[in-house]
């Protein structure tokens, strides 16, 4: 992924940039292949609760 991750717009249309740290956001939350980052466990439902919107 470190030398490929140009070759589809698919990676930065989803944040990747190149550091370790947008390939593990990616892989974890995207493709599901690695765990969460722990800083990042927050589920969408949490998310609107937070800002006060109601989730579907």
């Amino acid at each position: 992924m470190k030398d490929m991750w140009r070759s589809d717009s698919c990676y930065t249309n989803y944040g990747v940039d190149g550091s370790t740290c947008s390939f593990f956001i990616y892989l974890s939350e995207v493709e599901n292949w690695c765990p969460r980052l722990p800083w990042r466990t927050k589920t969408l439902d949490e998310e609107a609760d937070r800002r006060g919107q109601v989730s579907v």
